[in-house]
């Protein structure tokens, strides 16, 4: 199991204070108090990127599947689900809040080029190529 970092709250509004392991393709959430909460999200392949996607302060879950450059994410301010295709094998999935809105971009890192997918644009008309 590998060690995916805090984790503030439960993507339904539960504040639990927890640690995301990743096992055999689940994210196994293992709150500090004596609860405990699983989401079955993803692959064993997968490689967990969570943050807060939808900009409500809360960190969802998601995982890049690098097989297929595709993002799966559960926005913690719905409970909903996305899916964006934005990479190709062998890309290094970057996600961070790139344009200052407060909200995490979808990006990925390949051969020197950084390819970022904001979300405020899903659309993705001037989409960044650095």
């Amino acid at each position: 199991m590998k060690t995916i970092g805090i984790i503030p709250r439960h993507p339904f509004g539960l504040i639990l204070g927890l640690i995301g392991l990743v096992s055999a393709g689940i994210i196994v959430c293992k709150p500090v108090a004596l609860a405990r909460a699983q989401v079955d999200w993803g692959i064993a392949q997968d490689v967990p990127v969570p943050a807060d996607y939808d900009g409500d302060g809360r960190t969802d879950i998601a995982v890049y599947r690098p097989s297929t450059g595709t993002w799966f994410i559960i926005n913690s301010s719905t409970g909903g689900w996305r899916t964006q295709q934005w990479g190709v094998p062998g890309d290094i999935p970057v996600p961070g809040d790139y344009d200052g809105d407060n909200r995490t971009d979808i990006a990925v890192y390949r051969d020197g080029t950084w390819f970022i997918f904001p979300p405020s644009n899903d659309a993705c008309e001037g989409c960044w190529d650095y």
